[in-house]
């Protein structure tokens, strides 16, 4: 449009800019194959602009890059306005190349919602930026900003091992990190902001590679043991898989743990990370990691992972939120915790719902890869109820061998189970504070027994004794335990008594135990150990 002296580049340019500024838009490619100078230069989301060996692109006095979409630098990138203004990347924008000037990242955060970022820049200051406002004297009290020291002792009355940007109310903590440390993540959380949720790194962008300490301190809890909240150093997307493949031994999985804000969980990210993302690892030794540039891309749309050819997901909701767990097929895997098993943590928020799988060696996981499936197998699916009410657990992707294989929900708290290929939700009861085992998927019906209504205080087992309960006297009782498979492993009658303790020698796993009265039949699923 050269009335507004404007050119708008459509489909795969490699000419001169005759009117100097340049809009890149979605979908289209600009191509620099030569030495080209250009005003303000604008790529809009979805489009790409790039830059190759031997070539330069010099955008003019008192105008800018600003950046949406992509950009690759092969060549030579110049902008004559040396400030952080003269190049901007907005949220969502990635560039690659070795450019290390002055910029501006903006970085869009929802109110109300806690965030794990990183900082793309070297020589932030962080105390008096947006991402902490700060007059000089006082700190501005509608946010929260912290970083995660594992070696530093548990204390829970001081949050260690949060530290914590404000000493006390209003007054800085004195000893807290002047500027943003590359590769480091933070934890922020903001009531109110300058612009409404928009945030603004400033500075020196971080180019080549950049290494960051992993800690492991087992004298902390397991829940700190070498947890480490680190992030993408890079203004462009990061490639987490290639990096776990080049390095197998510094982290105890694959996965990257982020602070998914929408719907306030953790999300297990395997693929790409995307810019200024913080996010948690788990050391599996006390080494340096490298953020490696030849592993930079463009990717990590905020916490999208591709889909898995074989998955089964789940979905918890409630009217606090939501929670997910998924089970897959994935060659080269156990049945046991393995690196392909990304563990279970626990939302900031308390009155979250949780849902998790076990692993055969009891280990809460958010993703169980499993070698196979088949109708001996079967899993445990936990969940948390920090508030009482009803809940619904639903069936949320189901791709690949999971589309043709029968599947059957079994609650172990109340015996009924349900056909998952007919009816994708259950609906149930919980109570406040249940953290436990409630589920048990299989992928063939199990011997279905009528639950019925004996007056029973108590079902439960404690190692290879089975301990039943009942609220009255009672006679002819007929206790009998099967398997997942339908095998009658265990037969005995109760005499009287309303306490009953049952040595039993059978191997780890879950059991149906049935209860024939000349009233009624009673049936309870127990895990034995």
């Amino acid at each position: 449009n050269p009335h507004s002296a404007t050119i708008a580049i459509r489909g795969t340019q490699e000419t001169v800019f005759p009117f100097g500024l340049v809009s890149i838009l979605n979908n289209h490619t600009v191509t620099v194959n030569a030495n080209q100078t250009a005003s303000n230069v604008t790529v809009e989301l979805g489009g790409v602009l790039t830059v190759n060996s031997g070539n330069s692109l010099s955008i003019a006095e008192n105008a800018k890059l600003i950046l949406a979409g992509q950009a690759n630098i092969s060549g030579t990138l110049s902008i004559a306005d040396a400030s952080t203004e003269g190049l901007v990347i907005e949220d969502g924008g990635s560039l690659i190349g070795n450019v290390s000037r002055a910029a501006t990242l903006n970085r869009n955060l929802s109110l109300a919602n806690w965030h794990t970022i990183s900082s793309p820049l070297s020589g932030m200051t962080i105390l008096g930026s947006e991402f902490a406002p700060w007059n000089g004297s006082v700190l501005d009290p509608g946010y929260d900003f912290y970083f995660f020291d594992e070696g530093v002792a548990f204390n829970v009355d001081n949050w260690y091992p949060w530290i914590n940007l404000r000493h006390s109310g209003s007054v800085p903590n004195a000893s807290f990190e002047t500027q943003f440390v590359a590769a480091k993540g933070y934890l922020v959380y903001y009531t109110s902001s300058p612009a409404d949720g928009s945030f603004s790194f400033k500075g020196n962008l971080n180019a080549g590679d950049k290494s960051i300490p992993l800690g492991l301190t087992p004298a902390n809890p397991a829940s700190i043991e070498g947890w480490n909240l680190i992030g993408n150093p890079f203004p462009s997307g990061f490639d987490w898989a290639a990096a776990m493949a080049d390095n197998t031994t510094a982290t105890e999985d694959v996965f990257a743990y982020v602070c998914d804000d929408s719907i306030d969980q953790y999300d297990p990210v395997e693929d790409f990370v995307a810019p200024n993302q913080g996010f948690f690892v788990k050391a599996e030794a006390e080494v340096g990691f490298s953020f490696k540039d030849q592993f930079r891309a463009h990717g990590g749309t905020f916490l999208k992972n591709n889909t898995p050819a074989d998955v089964l997901s789940f979905e918890l909701n409630h009217a606090n939120g939501s929670d997910m767990a998924s089970l897959r097929l994935k060659e080269g895997t156990a049945f046991e915790r393995d690196r392909q098993d990304a563990l279970k943590l626990y939302s900031f928020s308390p009155g979250m719902p949780q849902l998790y799988f076990f692993t055969s060696d009891q280990v809460k996981v958010a993703i169980s890869s499993v070698p196979e499936i088949n109708s001996e197998t079967s899993f445990s699916l936990g969940l948390s109820t920090p508030v009482a009410g009803e809940y619904t657990l639903s069936v949320n992707e189901l791709s690949g061998m999971f589309q043709s294989e029968p599947i059957f929900l079994r609650d172990l708290l109340t015996g009924a189970e349900q056909n998952l290929q007919q009816t994708p939700e259950y609906t149930f009861q919980a109570q406040e504070g249940t953290d436990q085992e409630r589920f048990i998927i299989t992928f063939a019906q199990t011997t279905h027994v009528p639950v019925t209504g004996e007056s029973l205080v108590n079902i439960y087992t404690w190692g290879q004794t089975l301990y039943v309960n009942f609220s009255e006297e009672g006679a002819n009782r007929l206790l009998q335990l099967y398997d997942l498979g339908g095998r009658l492993v265990f037969s005995q009658t109760l005499d009287h008594g309303t306490s009953h303790a049952l040595q039993m020698k059978l191997e780890q796993g879950m059991y149906l135990v049935r209860i024939q009265s000349p009233k009624s039949v009673t049936t309870k699923r127990v895990f034995v150990r």
